[in-house]
């Protein structure tokens, strides 16, 4: 704290000019013998309170990836649904009834995952024959029935699409890919246990293409 004097504009007079520097621990009364306000006192949060805003911070950050995945979710289902309705126009177009294919089954059990392998003889739409080789699931076969032709794994894709949908987390589940020249799908993936891969399908002799 300190006193000065200024000049005025129109002569010599002076006036005196008090001029006091903020203290913490300059309390109100000496404020106000001074003339001046006493500065807005900022409290500490306490843990509490940190803790308390923490929380709320989190929450509405949870709030809006929940909004934003859902309207995404939204979005990419809608597409989803589009893409595997002209696969299979693409599936049907090409007319084959009798084709082979290899199709894996994946399971994640205990923690690890464990695979089976079928090469699948589909003849008129009606499988003929599917040998299964035992890859490293040792307690038995994963169950490949109602996925061994390729309206099947339409179906299963269907599934899948599904369960994305109603999942609250449809950003993170369920993947779907399709071939590029029949339209068949490739993979599906129901949740994070399951999922399914054809490859290499050939149609069978009896095979003319569409033209």
């Amino acid at each position: 704290m300190g006193e000065g004097e200024i000049k005025s504009r129109g002569g010599s007079q002076t006036r005196p000019v008090i001029v006091a520097r903020w203290s913490k621990d300059m309390d109100e009364k000496r404020y106000a013998e001074l003339g001046i306000d006493a500065p807005p006192i900022t409290k500490e949060p306490t843990p509490a309170q940190r803790w308390r805003n923490a929380l709320v911070a989190f929450g509405i950050l949870a709030l809006l990836l929940f909004v934003f995945q859902w309207v995404t979710g939204e979005a990419w289902y809608s597409r989803a649904q589009e893409e595997l309705k002209q696969n299979e126009a693409v599936w049907a177009s090409k007319g084959v009834s009798s084709y082979q294919f290899m199709l894996i089954g994946y399971v994640w059990v205990g923690g690890k995952q464990h695979s089976s392998t079928a090469e699948v003889v589909v003849e008129n739409g009606a499988v003929a024959s599917k040998q299964i080789e035992r890859n490293s699931f040792t307690q038995a076969d994963i169950q490949m029935d109602d996925v061994d032709t390729v309206p099947e794994l339409f179906a299963k894709a269907r599934q899948a699409l599904g369960i994305k949908h109603r999942s609250p987390f449809k950003l993170f589940t369920g993947v779907i890919g399709y071939d590029r020249k029949f339209g068949y799908p490739t993979e599906v993936t129901l949740t994070g246990s399951y999922q399914y891969r054809a490859y290499s399908l050939t149609p069978l002799a009896a095979y003319q293409p569409v033209r």
